[in-house]
């Protein structure tokens, strides 16, 4: 009997027929026909054809047909291939892609795809995990994605992920996944001098992770738990450029700082301010009377002291609001307490840091800015006595002010943006780029209007500019009575 009169016995209908070639060599890998290799995943075995591994993949072409793959298997005397670092589920998954070209890659199993794709050297569906990355990566999911970067360690996944951190910032760490981070991730997170952010926003996400801490470790929620379950993290809240008014009705109510950093953290606001601490009387509660803060405890600061709670609220929200008007004054006069490491292209102060002996850095978060600059016409005139400057313009999305361009130092104007005074600094070598301390976001199609005060009357050269700006596919739209003091925005999306 030959070949062909057998094949017709064995199988009326032969398997084959009417099937394309992935349709047959998926069938064969499914019912294991011929196949030739077998690997264990999980106690598991799954078998497979090397003639399709090695097609795929220079990996498994070194695996079977390299110079040392006999002498290797012959001396290991194992038929069996063991996989110990992917699941049964992603291998079986990468297994079909490479007989199908299919695969259903979700935000689940993308890292762990992207990995054994990285490992057999299998460059296209690499791109694939990279294409759905970039296509799905989002504030609610990226940290599950950050942590994945663990077990697999890849520059542009990571890369991909603090692009979504810094860009969604605050809807990143409100996320439900930061709660799950391990302690390194909250730290690179958290770290960041480019988080366009506010502190109250680190600060309630750090605590809500310590809760979430004490849970995995099998210990009450209370305020010195958290703060065990934090170690240094606490140190990467900026709560010296805290707003005033939050620091002392949240973090002041609460024990997560000891008394002594609560007390350095309230003397540095004020000397931002200019108010000597030594001016401070306070009752202890043994009766004896102090003028210094360093010996005030949190207790004494808050209940037993001719100082209220509500008196010291007043007192570092009334510093507060005088520091935002002497800011680059004060810089200076604190200079010698303040360790500066600062970037001279986007100007950002992660090193600064409390000058009392209190670990807490002072540098604002400035996140990362491009400047925009609006087009200059060849006409210009001479302002004479300028005073106020106010500036009224529209965008077409979404976007984030970092600063202005003007013809004006730093230490010559007061800046508001919608009715907010906002402090500001020269960016860098620059003195008419003027960067704010505050990363202020700018809705679609609202009237938004920059106002500029200048301490003297100046005189300046006014150019005349165009009404519309363009930034990374945004229409930003001056007014018609603009007249051009604001030349250009730093901004972000």
């Amino acid at each position: 009997m030959d070949v062909k009169s057998y094949a017709r016995m064995a199988n009326e209908t032969p398997w084959q027929s009417g099937k394309t070639l992935s349709e047959c060599i998926t069938h064969m890998l499914r019912t294991e026909v011929a196949t030739d290799v077998t690997f264990v995943v999980e106690d598991s075995k799954v078998k497979a054809h090397k003639f399709i591994l090695i097609s795929r993949s220079p990996t498994f072409e070194a695996m079977f047909c390299g110079p040392m793959s006999e002498q290797e298997n012959q001396m290991s005397g194992q038929k069996d291939i063991p996989m110990t670092d992917v699941s049964k589920e992603t291998f079986n998954a990468f297994l079909r892609y490479m007989y199908t070209d299919t695969i259903d890659i979700n935000i689940d199993n993308v890292a762990d795809i992207l990995r054994v794709a990285d490992k057999y050297l299998v460059d296209i569906l690499k791109q694939k995990c990279y294409d759905f990355i970039e296509e799905h990566l989002a504030p609610d999911n990226v940290c599950y994605m950050r942590e994945r970067c663990h077990s697999f360690p890849n520059d542009k996944l990571l890369a991909d992920c603090q692009r979504v951190e810094e860009e969604s910032a605050s809807d990143v760490l409100k996320s439900a996944g930061f709660a799950y981070l391990c302690k390194g991730c909250v730290h690179e997170l958290i770290a960041s001098d480019y988080l366009a952010v506010d502190e109250e926003v680190v600060y309630e996400a750090v605590t809500r992770w310590a809760e979430a801490e004490c849970g995995r470790q099998k210990v009450a929620v209370t305020d010195e738990n958290r703060r065990m379950c934090l170690g240094d993290l606490i140190y990467h809240v900026r709560f010296p450029v805290m707003n005033a008014e939050y620091f002392c009705s949240h973090v002041f109510q609460q024990s997560v700082l000891s008394n002594d950093e609560l007390v350095e953290i309230h003397r540095y606001i004020h000397s931002q301010g200019q108010l000597n601490p030594s001016q401070v009387t306070v009752v202890h509660q043994d009766g004896g009377v102090s003028g210094s803060h360093s010996h005030i405890t949190h207790k004494e600061c808050c209940s037993h002291s001719h100082i209220t709670h509500k008196e010291c609220c007043c007192s570092i929200q009334s510093n507060h609001d005088k520091s935002s008007k002497k800011c680059d004054h004060m810089d200076e006069i604190n200079q010698s307490n303040l360790k500066q490491g600062i970037d001279a292209e986007e100007h950002h102060q992660s090193g600064r840091i409390c000058g009392f002996g209190c670990n807490y850095r002072v540098g604002y978060r400035k996140g990362r800015y491009t400047l925009a600059t609006r087009q200059k016409s060849t006409n210009c005139v001479i302002g004479t006595k300028i005073i106020v400057v106010s500036e009224h313009f529209q965008t077409t999305s979404r976007v984030y002010l970092h600063g202005i361009t003007t013809p004006f130092r730093a230490d010559q104007i007061i800046v508001s943006v919608n009715g907010e005074v906002v402090r500001s600094e020269v960016a860098g070598d620059n003195p008419t780029k003027v960067l704010f301390r505050k990363v202020i976001p700018i809705n679609p199609c609202e009237n938004n209007v920059i106002k500029v005060d200048v301490n003297n009357e100046v005189n300046v050269i006014m150019p005349t500019f165009t009404k519309v700006l363009k930034f990374d596919n945004v229409n930003i739209n001056f007014s018609d009575d603009c007249n051009g003091y604001v030349s250009g925005l730093l901004l972000s999306k």
